[in-house]
């Protein structure tokens, strides 16, 4: 990112709810079932990402928006979600509220930002 100075793009980031996410995010037939510990390391592994990307104003902590160009998230799609889904959706399930709480925090620091160049 310093030597084109460009931001990161980050083409796909997301993660089933199911119990071994965290070891094998990409394999969607690890366990297929819904529980609440899949949940939770669902949640854990949104929290992380968001916690090793956040914003930051000071210069050299964390990112600023000039950085980090943006991420899409996998699978935000039609379906309710909930508890007893065990697909990427995080829709309504614990890791939705983190995704809300990340970007009201961002959009608080910098309420509006300029396209990438």
């Amino acid at each position: 990112q310093a030597t084109v100075k460009k931001p990161l793009l980050f083409t796909e980031a997301g993660w089933c709810s199911q119990e071994g996410t965290s070891i094998e995010p990409w394999n969607y037939y690890y366990k297929q079932e819904a529980t609440p510990a899949g949940l939770e390391e669902q949640f854990n592994c949104y929290l992380a990402f968001m916690e090793t990307w956040k914003y930051s104003e000071e210069p050299g902590k964390r990112l600023t928006p000039e950085q980090l160009g943006g991420v899409l998230w996998w699978e935000w799609n039609d379906t309710p979600g909930g508890k007893n889904d065990y697909n990427y959706t995080p829709r309504g399930k614990p890791a939705e509220k983190a995704l809300r709480d990340w970007f009201a925090a961002a959009r608080k620091m910098w309420p509006a930002t300029s396209p990438a160049r």
